[in-house]
């Protein structure tokens, strides 16, 4: 018969509750990542990049959630991309006067048929990522 070792489990929680081994070595992990994805962020104005904030979520050891993320509404698009966009039929996008046939000399655009998306830029999970390896979970 095999015996059973208990463990103190008053001490386990103690880890992960604030001031606890785990429980700082998770904040310090979402420190670093909120970190470097500010540096990885583009930077055409710097909302986004000022705009990357995180937090913890929860109340205990059980409910606790460390979490980065942007404040700004764009941010999502930015990280994530868009996809590609399908008119159906022809469109003229405003771009200045160019040299188009001559049915659509009045419109001074460009005559497309659908739209390409912006590529993703996982800045987010760029820097959760580079913090990880900083510590050596990845």
């Amino acid at each position: 018969m095999a015996v059973r070792t208990r463990v103190n489990h008053s001490a386990i929680a103690g880890m992960f509750l604030p001031g606890g081994q785990i429980y700082a070595e998770a904040d310090r992990i979402r420190y670093w990542s909120q970190a470097y994805a500010k540096a990885a962020a583009p930077k055409r104005t710097g909302a986004l990049a000022r705009s990357i904030k995180s937090d913890r979520w929860g109340t205990n050891q059980h409910q606790s959630q460390f979490n980065v993320f942007t404040t700004v509404d764009y941010g999502r698009y930015v990280s994530e991309g868009t996809s590609r966009i399908n008119i159906g039929k022809p469109m003229v996008l405003y771009q200045g006067p160019r040299m188009v046939p001559a049915r659509w000399l009045w419109t001074k655009g460009w005559l497309v048929e659908s739209v390409a998306g912006q590529g993703a830029n996982n800045f987010l999970e760029r820097g959760m990522r580079r913090a990880m390896r900083r510590f050596g979970y990845l």
